[in-house]
């Protein structure tokens, strides 16, 4: 096939369950996917995504792992996140923001974070405003995913709701904002 000539260049964990939960095995598959062989991965290609569990954060952060951390908020508040992100209700969004400083400071670079698009729940005016007071002036880099929901109850939102509340963050938040696409969602993996 055509693809098969393509070079795996990057690796994001992400969406098959939280990978902190999984902290061992996780951080050992990425190890031997930048083993320096042929094809490897560079270990700055590598990204693992949290919801927010915070001791493996600390631990990610004092183990000083060559990968990238990228955080997923799902949501501006304590109380959205409780119901967005279940897992991540037991931990404040202001002690996961004091997490990612820690790891922006000790990177001396921004932190990525992810925010899962949710039409109707998450991406209001309001919510732009939230999150950037919930960011201050932490340095990030924000991507925005839409939702992939396969039993309906969250509806992807449309161009022009992801395009307002875009505008809302470049005025509110003023760091930069990209819109990420995530492929598979023709057969229920993305």
């Amino acid at each position: 096939a055509k693809e098969d000539n393509k070079k795996v260049t990057s690796c994001v964990f992400m969406g098959m369950g939280e990978p902190f939960l999984n902290y061992e095995n996780v951080l050992k598959t990425a190890e031997n996917l930048c083993f320096p062989v042929i094809n490897a991965i560079s270990s700055k290609s590598i990204t693992i995504s949290t919801v927010g569990i915070l001791d493996k954060i600390h631990r990610f952060i004092d183990e000083q792992s060559p990968f990238r951390l990228s955080i997923s908020l799902g949501a501006a508040t304590d109380e959205k996140r409780k119901k967005l992100v279940p897992i991540a209700s037991k931990t404040p969004l202001q002690d996961i923001i004091d997490a990612a400083k820690r790891y922006a400071n000790q990177r001396r670079d921004r932190i990525n974070l992810s925010y899962v698009c949710i039409s109707g729940e998450n991406i209001s005016l309001e919510d732009a405003k939230n999150l950037a007071d919930i960011i201050g002036d932490l340095k990030v880099r924000l991507d925005l995913i839409d939702v992939y929901d396969s039993s309906g109850l969250y509806k992807k939102p449309s161009n022009l709701e992801i395009s307002e509340f875009r505008t809302h963050l470049n005025k509110y938040l003023n760091q930069p904002v990209a819109r990420r696409y995530s492929g598979g969602s023709d057969i229920n993996a993305s």
